[in-house]
């Protein structure tokens, strides 16, 4: 999506309709037939972005894996991969730096990324908790938990670094605890 590049380079109060109808090829009443605003606009670039993890989380856990431990790594690996990306990182600065100004970017973001995810990883935990796996009574309050525990302070570091960079080590280091520390909760004694 062209709108994306420039939110990421420009911010979003430097970003117009104008600017984002040129990149983009089009009218700027092109523009304006599909997205009523620039808030608008921007609320859909996000929800572009976190389609795409939504989608890559539910094709892991689709897979119907009875291994919970296992899943949740491949879970918390692609989550954090996403959080701590650059594109990511930069996103949420974007956001942060215009709640004041636009609290609805907040709260889109917030409805669009965390609350899909949280319910993706809530189901599935009700899931193994149903088959014996883990013993979870509130399946959506452990998936928020869970997600807690992957970030860590990891993503705060990059929000407030912008010369830390994520790496692997980093992200397997947050996983490895993450899941450890969860299934320490939540698993059955008689699994672990």
């Amino acid at each position: 999506m062209a709108a994306q590049g420039h939110f990421l380079e420009s911010g979003y109060a430097l970003t117009s309709m104008d600017a984002i109808a040129k990149i983009a090829g089009i009218s700027k009443s092109t523009l304006y037939s599909y997205f009523e605003s620039k808030e608008h606009l921007f609320g859909a670039v996000i929800q572009q972005a976190r389609q795409s993890l939504h989608d890559s989380l539910t094709t892991v856990a689709a897979v119907g894996e009875q291994d919970a431990e296992k899943m949740l790594r491949q879970i918390g690996e692609q989550f954090l991969r996403f959080v701590t990306s650059a594109d990511s990182i930069t996103m949420y600065r974007v956001v942060i730096a215009e709640s004041a100004h636009f609290p609805d970017l907040g709260h889109d973001l917030f409805q669009s990324g965390s609350n899909l995810i949280a319910d993706l990883i809530g189901e599935s935990l009700r899931r193994w908790s149903e088959a014996g796996l883990l013993s979870i009574a509130n399946p959506m309050h452990a998936a928020r938990q869970f997600l807690a525990l992957l970030k860590s302070d990891l993503q705060l570091r990059c929000l407030l670094d912008p010369r830390r960079v994520t790496d692997e080590a980093d992200i397997q280091t947050n996983v490895e605890s993450a899941v450890t520390l969860f299934l320490g909760l939540y698993r059955q004694p008689e699994n672990g």
